[in-house]
């Protein structure tokens, strides 16, 4: 006669078969979290991309400070802008505006990464934008 292995009981089973169960899952909603996490990264990716590879004239996200002096700028009387230029990289470091005056002079504006003038809006801006035509 052969022997045969003693059976487990049913309850045992059960228990094994909720821990499998479980781990499958557990390892369900990983590969759910990992997909959302690689998602995101691309549509960051994408996002970037899309804003800083086009002037779409917005006064918010990349070109949003260049875009803002500039519609000011514009709005000077007297003052036409002949010439716009930027260092782009991961941020707008460093732009610039030749700007032709009233009297017909030539002027080059320049506002660099720390510059204070680049963070103004509306009148405070307009009047920075003067003086520093001016000088």
């Amino acid at each position: 006669m052969s022997e045969q292995p003693d059976e487990q009981p049913t309850a045992g089973r059960s228990g094994d078969i909720e821990i499998i169960c479980a781990l499958g899952c557990l390892m369900k909603a990983a590969r759910l979290v990992l997909a959302a996490v690689i998602a995101l990264l691309m549509a960051s990716i994408v996002w970037y991309r899309w804003d800083s590879g086009t002037n779409h004239g917005y006064t918010c996200g990349y070109w949003g400070q260049f875009n803002t002096v500039s519609n000011s700028l514009s709005k000077l009387p007297g003052i036409t802008i002949l010439k716009a230029g930027c260092n782009a990289d991961v941020t707008l470091e460093e732009f610039g505006f030749e700007v032709l005056t009233p009297e017909g002079q030539q002027r080059h504006v320049w506002f660099s990464e720390t510059d204070p003038l680049r963070r103004f809006s509306g009148q405070a801006l307009s009047k920075g934008l003067l003086e520093r035509i001016k000088d």
